[in-house]
Protein backbone atom coordinates (compact mmCIF):
# COMPACT_ATOMS: atom_id res chain seq x y z
CA UNK A 1 0.00 0.00 0.00
CA UNK A 2 1.04 3.46 -0.76
CA UNK A 3 -0.51 5.19 2.35
CA UNK A 4 -0.13 4.39 5.81
CA UNK A 5 -2.68 1.64 6.88
CA UNK A 6 -4.66 1.38 10.10
CA UNK A 7 -4.12 -0.64 13.34
CA UNK A 8 -6.21 -3.16 12.94
CA UNK A 9 -7.32 -3.23 8.89
CA UNK A 10 -5.85 -5.04 6.79
CA UNK A 11 -2.74 -5.08 4.34
CA UNK A 12 -3.41 -6.45 1.02
CA UNK A 13 0.11 -7.57 -1.10
CA UNK A 14 0.40 -8.99 -4.33
CA UNK A 15 3.55 -11.35 -4.91
CA UNK A 16 4.68 -12.49 -8.42
CA UNK A 17 6.11 -16.11 -8.11
CA UNK A 18 7.46 -18.67 -10.62
CA UNK A 19 7.96 -22.34 -9.86
CA UNK A 20 9.89 -25.52 -12.14
CA UNK A 21 9.00 -29.04 -12.56
CA UNK A 22 11.36 -29.78 -9.64
CA UNK A 23 8.98 -27.87 -7.22
CA UNK A 24 7.21 -30.49 -3.97
CA UNK A 25 3.44 -29.33 -4.96
CA UNK A 26 2.76 -29.02 -0.99
CA UNK A 27 5.28 -26.30 -0.84
CA UNK A 28 3.78 -23.47 1.31
CA UNK A 29 3.87 -19.77 1.12
CA UNK A 30 4.54 -18.16 4.61
CA UNK A 31 3.89 -14.10 4.91
CA UNK A 32 5.21 -12.32 7.99
CA UNK A 33 4.66 -8.34 9.24
CA UNK A 34 7.59 -7.82 11.74
CA UNK A 35 8.93 -4.56 13.54
CA UNK A 36 12.16 -3.49 13.43
CA UNK A 37 13.14 -4.11 17.12
CA UNK A 38 16.02 -6.83 17.44
CA UNK A 39 13.71 -9.35 18.25
CA UNK A 40 12.05 -8.80 14.96
CA UNK A 41 8.60 -9.85 16.20
CA UNK A 42 5.93 -10.95 14.08
CA UNK A 43 2.41 -9.27 14.33
CA UNK A 44 0.90 -10.78 11.82
CA UNK A 45 0.80 -13.41 9.34
CA UNK A 46 -0.41 -15.34 6.21
CA UNK A 47 0.38 -19.23 6.13
CA UNK A 48 -0.71 -20.29 2.64
CA UNK A 49 -0.72 -23.14 -0.42
CA UNK A 50 -0.51 -20.48 -3.75
CA UNK A 51 -2.57 -22.07 -6.26
CA UNK A 52 -3.18 -25.62 -4.09
CA UNK A 53 -2.71 -29.07 -5.21
CA UNK A 54 -4.15 -28.73 -8.19
CA UNK A 55 -3.01 -25.88 -10.04
CA UNK A 56 0.79 -25.68 -8.04
CA UNK A 57 3.45 -23.40 -8.92
CA UNK A 58 5.37 -26.46 -10.36
CA UNK A 59 3.21 -27.13 -13.04
CA UNK A 60 1.85 -23.50 -13.81
CA UNK A 61 4.11 -21.86 -16.55
CA UNK A 62 5.69 -18.49 -16.48
CA UNK A 63 5.56 -15.80 -13.69
CA UNK A 64 1.96 -16.00 -11.41
CA UNK A 65 0.57 -13.48 -9.69
CA UNK A 66 -0.60 -14.19 -5.57
CA UNK A 67 -2.82 -11.86 -3.57
CA UNK A 68 -2.45 -12.34 0.48
CA UNK A 69 -4.19 -10.56 2.94
CA UNK A 70 -2.60 -9.96 6.42
CA UNK A 71 -5.07 -9.07 9.56
CA UNK A 72 -3.56 -6.58 11.48
CA UNK A 73 -3.92 -6.42 15.48
CA UNK A 74 -6.04 -3.64 17.12
CA UNK A 75 -3.67 -1.47 18.82
CA UNK A 76 -0.59 -2.16 16.70
CA UNK A 77 1.73 0.24 17.54
CA UNK A 78 2.07 2.91 14.73
CA UNK A 79 5.67 2.38 12.93
CA UNK A 80 7.53 0.52 9.40
CA UNK A 81 6.97 -2.88 9.68
CA UNK A 82 8.70 -5.39 7.12
CA UNK A 83 6.98 -8.13 5.18
CA UNK A 84 8.83 -11.13 4.66
CA UNK A 85 8.71 -14.03 2.66
CA UNK A 86 9.40 -17.67 3.25
CA UNK A 87 8.59 -21.08 1.60
CA UNK A 88 9.07 -24.29 3.61
CA UNK A 89 7.60 -28.36 3.09
CA UNK A 90 4.73 -29.44 5.02
CA UNK A 91 6.29 -32.87 5.48
CA UNK A 92 8.85 -32.08 7.61
CA UNK A 93 8.66 -28.01 8.50
CA UNK A 94 11.79 -27.79 6.22
CA UNK A 95 12.57 -23.96 5.33
CA UNK A 96 13.62 -23.51 1.47
CA UNK A 97 16.56 -21.70 1.33
CA UNK A 98 16.67 -18.66 0.28
CA UNK A 99 19.12 -17.24 -2.46
CA UNK A 100 19.83 -13.57 -3.34
CA UNK A 101 18.85 -9.86 -2.53
CA UNK A 102 17.14 -8.86 0.65
CA UNK A 103 18.01 -12.15 2.69
CA UNK A 104 16.89 -10.86 6.52
CA UNK A 105 19.45 -13.36 8.04
CA UNK A 106 22.88 -14.40 6.03
CA UNK A 107 23.93 -16.77 8.56
CA UNK A 108 19.94 -18.63 8.64
CA UNK A 109 18.63 -17.46 4.53
CA UNK A 110 15.17 -18.40 4.65
CA UNK A 111 13.35 -15.24 4.82
CA UNK A 112 13.61 -12.28 2.53
CA UNK A 113 11.88 -8.79 3.14
CA UNK A 114 10.00 -7.84 0.20
CA UNK A 115 8.04 -4.39 1.36
CA UNK A 116 7.52 -2.16 3.72
CA UNK A 117 4.80 -1.27 5.48
CA UNK A 118 3.58 1.42 7.39
CA UNK A 119 0.99 1.19 9.90
CA UNK A 120 -0.80 4.34 11.96
CA UNK A 121 -3.02 4.27 14.67
CA UNK A 122 -6.13 2.01 15.56
CA UNK A 123 -8.98 4.06 15.21
CA UNK A 124 -11.47 4.06 17.94
CA UNK A 125 -13.74 1.00 18.25
CA UNK A 126 -16.39 -0.38 20.15
CA UNK A 127 -14.85 -3.47 19.50
CA UNK A 128 -13.20 -5.41 22.70
CA UNK A 129 -9.88 -6.05 21.77
CA UNK A 130 -8.10 -9.23 21.87
CA UNK A 131 -5.60 -9.97 25.23
CA UNK A 132 -4.50 -12.91 26.60
CA UNK A 133 -5.14 -12.23 30.06
CA UNK A 134 -7.88 -9.45 30.61
CA UNK A 135 -6.89 -7.30 34.05
CA UNK A 136 -8.73 -4.02 34.76
CA UNK A 137 -7.10 -1.19 36.46
CA UNK A 138 -6.62 2.59 35.87
CA UNK A 139 -3.13 4.64 36.09
CA UNK A 140 -3.95 7.97 35.94
CA UNK A 141 -4.72 8.98 32.00
CA UNK A 142 -4.50 5.13 30.94
CA UNK A 143 -6.79 2.52 31.40
CA UNK A 144 -4.66 -1.00 31.43
CA UNK A 145 -6.75 -3.56 29.79
CA UNK A 146 -4.29 -6.42 30.44
CA UNK A 147 -1.41 -8.65 28.91
CA UNK A 148 0.42 -11.35 27.87
CA UNK A 149 3.18 -13.11 29.23
CA UNK A 150 4.86 -16.29 27.48
CA UNK A 151 4.44 -19.29 29.36
CA UNK A 152 7.38 -21.55 28.67
CA UNK A 153 10.16 -22.05 31.45
CA UNK A 154 12.74 -19.30 31.00
CA UNK A 155 16.77 -19.61 31.28
CA UNK A 156 19.04 -16.98 32.97
CA UNK A 157 20.31 -14.78 29.64
CA UNK A 158 16.67 -14.72 27.92
CA UNK A 159 14.71 -12.09 26.28
CA UNK A 160 11.19 -12.37 26.91
CA UNK A 161 8.18 -10.03 24.74
CA UNK A 162 5.44 -9.23 27.31
CA UNK A 163 2.89 -7.26 25.98
CA UNK A 164 0.81 -5.11 28.27
CA UNK A 165 -2.52 -3.41 26.22
CA UNK A 166 -3.34 0.59 27.20
CA UNK A 167 -6.23 2.21 26.25
CA UNK A 168 -6.26 6.38 26.44
CA UNK A 169 -9.00 7.56 28.81
CA UNK A 170 -7.73 10.95 30.32
CA UNK A 171 -5.81 13.84 29.53
CA UNK A 172 -1.79 12.53 29.03
CA UNK A 173 1.44 13.83 29.38
CA UNK A 174 4.69 12.49 27.54
CA UNK A 175 6.50 12.27 30.71
CA UNK A 176 4.01 8.49 31.89
CA UNK A 177 6.41 5.56 31.30
CA UNK A 178 5.47 2.32 31.92
CA UNK A 179 7.88 -0.44 33.62
CA UNK A 180 8.05 -4.51 34.78
CA UNK A 181 10.09 -4.79 37.61
CA UNK A 182 10.94 -8.59 39.07
CA UNK A 183 13.92 -10.31 40.78
CA UNK A 184 14.35 -12.10 38.20
CA UNK A 185 14.74 -9.60 35.86
CA UNK A 186 18.08 -7.54 34.27
CA UNK A 187 16.49 -4.91 32.59
CA UNK A 188 12.92 -3.90 30.94
CA UNK A 189 13.42 -2.09 27.55
CA UNK A 190 10.93 0.24 28.77
CA UNK A 191 8.73 -0.79 25.46
CA UNK A 192 6.52 1.41 23.08
CA UNK A 193 6.38 4.03 25.23
CA UNK A 194 9.55 5.25 24.71
CA UNK A 195 9.04 6.19 20.98
CA UNK A 196 5.47 6.47 20.88
CA UNK A 197 4.81 8.31 24.43
CA UNK A 198 1.12 8.84 25.44
CA UNK A 199 0.96 12.14 24.25
CA UNK A 200 0.84 11.44 21.04
CA UNK A 201 -2.16 8.95 21.56
CA UNK A 202 -5.86 9.79 20.40
CA UNK A 203 -9.16 9.50 22.90
CA UNK A 204 -9.95 6.53 23.44
CA UNK A 205 -6.94 4.64 21.50
CA UNK A 206 -6.21 1.07 22.04
CA UNK A 207 -2.05 0.40 22.02
CA UNK A 208 0.07 -2.92 22.42
CA UNK A 209 2.88 -2.09 24.70
CA UNK A 210 5.36 -4.59 24.25
CA UNK A 211 8.89 -4.81 26.41
CA UNK A 212 11.21 -7.09 25.77
CA UNK A 213 12.56 -8.56 29.62
CA UNK A 214 16.18 -9.71 29.92
CA UNK A 215 16.02 -12.53 32.41
CA UNK A 216 19.36 -12.34 34.75
CA UNK A 217 21.83 -14.40 33.58
CA UNK A 218 22.28 -15.65 37.24
CA UNK A 219 18.67 -16.21 38.21
CA UNK A 220 18.06 -19.17 39.85
CA UNK A 221 15.51 -21.24 39.28
CA UNK A 222 11.92 -20.54 40.36
CA UNK A 223 8.83 -18.93 40.22
CA UNK A 224 9.45 -14.93 40.46
CA UNK A 225 6.26 -12.83 40.66
CA UNK A 226 5.84 -9.87 37.95
CA UNK A 227 5.12 -6.16 38.51
CA UNK A 228 4.12 -3.00 37.26
CA UNK A 229 4.87 0.26 37.70
CA UNK A 230 4.15 3.36 36.03
CA UNK A 231 5.50 6.24 37.05
CA UNK A 232 5.24 10.00 36.21
CA UNK A 233 8.15 12.04 35.60
CA UNK A 234 10.07 10.74 39.23
CA UNK A 235 6.46 10.05 41.09
CA UNK A 236 4.85 7.03 41.12
CA UNK A 237 1.12 6.60 39.48
CA UNK A 238 -1.05 4.46 41.36
CA UNK A 239 -3.47 1.89 40.35
CA UNK A 240 -7.25 2.02 40.90
CA UNK A 241 -9.38 -0.95 40.66
CA UNK A 242 -12.84 0.10 41.83
CA UNK A 243 -13.78 2.20 44.98
CA UNK A 244 -11.58 -0.02 47.13
CA UNK A 245 -8.25 -1.73 45.72
CA UNK A 246 -5.11 0.53 45.08
CA UNK A 247 -1.70 0.44 45.06
CA UNK A 248 2.13 1.57 43.95
CA UNK A 249 2.31 -1.26 42.05
CA UNK A 250 0.37 -3.89 40.33
CA UNK A 251 1.25 -7.58 40.19
CA UNK A 252 1.11 -8.92 37.03
CA UNK A 253 1.85 -12.70 36.73
CA UNK A 254 5.12 -14.71 37.07
CA UNK A 255 7.93 -15.63 35.41
CA UNK A 256 8.92 -19.28 35.22
CA UNK A 257 12.88 -19.35 35.60
CA UNK A 258 14.80 -23.07 34.60
CA UNK A 259 18.54 -23.09 34.87
CA UNK A 260 19.75 -23.88 30.92
CA UNK A 261 22.35 -27.27 30.72
CA UNK A 262 25.87 -26.75 32.32
CA UNK A 263 28.40 -28.55 31.83
CA UNK A 264 31.37 -29.03 34.52
CA UNK A 265 33.44 -31.71 32.59
CA UNK A 266 36.60 -30.94 30.46
CA UNK A 267 35.29 -31.47 26.89
CA UNK A 268 37.32 -33.33 23.93
CA UNK A 269 39.56 -30.22 22.37
CA UNK A 270 40.97 -30.61 19.28
CA UNK A 271 43.70 -27.84 19.50
CA UNK A 272 44.75 -26.89 23.15
CA UNK A 273 45.18 -23.34 23.41
CA UNK A 274 45.83 -21.47 26.50
CA UNK A 275 44.71 -17.98 26.82
CA UNK A 276 43.07 -15.74 29.82
CA UNK A 277 41.31 -13.00 29.41
CA UNK A 278 41.28 -10.91 32.40
CA UNK A 279 41.20 -13.21 35.66
CA UNK A 280 37.58 -14.79 34.94
CA UNK A 281 37.69 -16.08 31.64
CA UNK A 282 39.99 -18.51 30.06
CA UNK A 283 40.23 -20.04 26.02
CA UNK A 284 41.60 -23.61 26.33
CA UNK A 285 40.93 -24.87 23.02
CA UNK A 286 39.29 -24.64 19.45
CA UNK A 287 38.45 -26.28 16.40
CA UNK A 288 40.39 -25.18 14.06
CA UNK A 289 39.13 -24.71 10.35
CA UNK A 290 40.24 -26.55 6.99
CA UNK A 291 43.27 -25.38 5.30
CA UNK A 292 41.79 -24.29 2.17
CA UNK A 293 38.17 -22.46 1.23
CA UNK A 294 36.73 -20.99 -1.87
CA UNK A 295 35.50 -17.17 -2.03
CA UNK A 296 31.59 -17.46 -0.85
CA UNK A 297 32.03 -20.43 1.42
CA UNK A 298 31.91 -20.11 5.11
CA UNK A 299 34.24 -21.34 7.92
CA UNK A 300 32.78 -23.22 10.76
CA UNK A 301 34.89 -22.34 14.17
CA UNK A 302 34.12 -23.96 17.47
CA UNK A 303 36.05 -21.96 20.64
CA UNK A 304 36.22 -23.75 24.11
CA UNK A 305 35.96 -21.62 27.25
CA UNK A 306 36.66 -22.03 31.17
CA UNK A 307 35.72 -19.74 33.62
CA UNK A 308 37.46 -19.28 36.92
CA UNK A 309 34.73 -17.51 38.55
CA UNK A 310 31.86 -15.74 37.12
CA UNK A 311 32.54 -12.97 34.80
CA UNK A 312 31.71 -9.47 35.93
CA UNK A 313 31.29 -7.70 31.88
CA UNK A 314 28.78 -9.16 29.40
CA UNK A 315 31.03 -9.61 26.54
CA UNK A 316 30.93 -10.67 22.64
CA UNK A 317 33.35 -12.42 20.55
CA UNK A 318 34.50 -10.68 17.48
CA UNK A 319 36.18 -13.03 14.93
CA UNK A 320 37.97 -11.04 12.13
CA UNK A 321 39.98 -12.53 8.85
CA UNK A 322 42.32 -10.34 7.68
CA UNK A 323 43.85 -10.33 4.64
CA UNK A 324 47.66 -10.36 3.09
CA UNK A 325 47.99 -6.62 2.87
CA UNK A 326 46.72 -6.47 6.45
CA UNK A 327 43.25 -5.03 5.70
CA UNK A 328 39.94 -6.57 7.65
CA UNK A 329 38.18 -8.85 4.70
CA UNK A 330 35.53 -10.43 6.77
CA UNK A 331 33.84 -10.07 10.33
CA UNK A 332 31.11 -11.49 12.88
CA UNK A 333 30.99 -10.20 16.14
CA UNK A 334 28.04 -12.31 18.33
CA UNK A 335 27.57 -13.46 21.95
CA UNK A 336 28.07 -16.69 22.78
CA UNK A 337 24.97 -18.97 21.99
CA UNK A 338 23.79 -15.98 19.65
CA UNK A 339 22.84 -14.44 23.50
CA UNK A 340 21.23 -17.25 25.02
CA UNK A 341 24.87 -17.75 26.94
CA UNK A 342 26.09 -14.29 28.00
CA UNK A 343 29.48 -14.53 29.42
CA UNK A 344 27.91 -12.81 33.30
CA UNK A 345 25.72 -15.90 33.17
CA UNK A 346 29.43 -18.64 33.33
CA UNK A 347 29.14 -20.11 36.22
CA UNK A 348 32.15 -20.60 38.71
CA UNK A 349 34.32 -24.07 36.35
CA UNK A 350 31.81 -24.32 34.06
CA UNK A 351 32.95 -25.10 30.42
CA UNK A 352 31.03 -23.56 27.20
CA UNK A 353 31.55 -24.24 23.77
CA UNK A 354 30.25 -21.69 21.07
CA UNK A 355 29.91 -22.70 17.64
CA UNK A 356 29.34 -20.14 14.53
CA UNK A 357 30.68 -19.81 10.53
CA UNK A 358 32.24 -16.66 9.34
CA UNK A 359 30.73 -16.42 5.84
CA UNK A 360 33.78 -15.43 3.39
CA UNK A 361 32.97 -13.14 0.24
CA UNK A 362 32.26 -13.86 -2.99
CA UNK A 363 34.69 -11.49 -4.41
CA UNK A 364 37.82 -12.24 -2.08
CA UNK A 365 40.54 -12.77 -4.19
CA UNK A 366 42.70 -15.22 -3.26
CA UNK A 367 45.52 -15.82 -1.13
CA UNK A 368 46.28 -16.37 2.57
CA UNK A 369 44.10 -14.91 5.31
CA UNK A 370 44.65 -14.75 9.21
CA UNK A 371 42.11 -15.31 11.55
CA UNK A 372 42.34 -13.71 14.76
CA UNK A 373 39.81 -14.09 17.81
CA UNK A 374 38.68 -12.31 21.26
CA UNK A 375 36.69 -10.40 23.02
CA UNK A 376 34.95 -7.15 24.17
CA UNK A 377 32.76 -4.70 26.14
CA UNK A 378 29.74 -3.66 23.73
CA UNK A 379 29.06 -0.34 25.21
CA UNK A 380 31.98 0.67 25.17
CA UNK A 381 34.00 -1.27 22.67
CA UNK A 382 36.95 -2.11 24.65
CA UNK A 383 38.94 -5.19 23.86
CA UNK A 384 39.81 -7.57 26.71
CA UNK A 385 43.33 -8.28 27.16
CA UNK A 386 44.39 -11.71 26.27
CA UNK A 387 46.81 -13.20 27.59
CA UNK A 388 49.08 -16.15 26.42
CA UNK A 389 50.56 -17.74 23.34
CA UNK A 390 49.99 -16.56 19.96
CA UNK A 391 47.88 -13.11 21.53
CA UNK A 392 48.99 -9.59 20.22
CA UNK A 393 48.73 -7.53 23.94
CA UNK A 394 48.58 -4.22 21.81
CA UNK A 395 45.53 -5.09 19.40
CA UNK A 396 44.10 -7.36 21.95
CA UNK A 397 43.35 -10.60 19.87
CA UNK A 398 44.28 -14.11 19.28
CA UNK A 399 45.56 -15.60 16.76
CA UNK A 400 44.21 -19.14 14.95
CA UNK A 401 46.40 -19.11 12.24
CA UNK A 402 45.99 -18.73 8.76
CA UNK A 403 43.69 -20.19 5.87
CA UNK A 404 44.53 -20.54 1.74
CA UNK A 405 41.48 -18.91 0.19
CA UNK A 406 41.16 -19.09 -3.37
CA UNK A 407 38.57 -18.36 -6.36
CA UNK A 408 34.72 -19.36 -5.81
Amino acid sequence: PDDPVDGGSVVDLALWLEGSVALDPSVRLVVGLHDTSPARRRWAVADEQPFGNQLSLAILPGVQRWPVRLQLPQGMPPGKYEAHVSFYRPADGAALRAEGERIVNPNDPKEVTVVVVEVGPTPPSDQQPHIETPLQARFGPLQFLGYGIPNNPWEPGASIPVELVWQQVGSDDETIHAFLTSDALLVDDGGIMQSYPPSQWRAREVVRDIHYLTIAPDAAPGKYPLYLHVSHGAMTVPWKQGLFRSGDILPMGTLTVKDRPRSFEPPEISTPLDVAFNDSIQLIGAILPAPNYKAGQEIPLALNWYTNTRPQGRYKIFTHLIGPDGTLRAQRDLEPGEGQLPTNGWARGEYITTRYGLALPGDLPPGRYELRVGLYDPPTNTRVPPFGPNTNAAERYVSLGSVEISGP
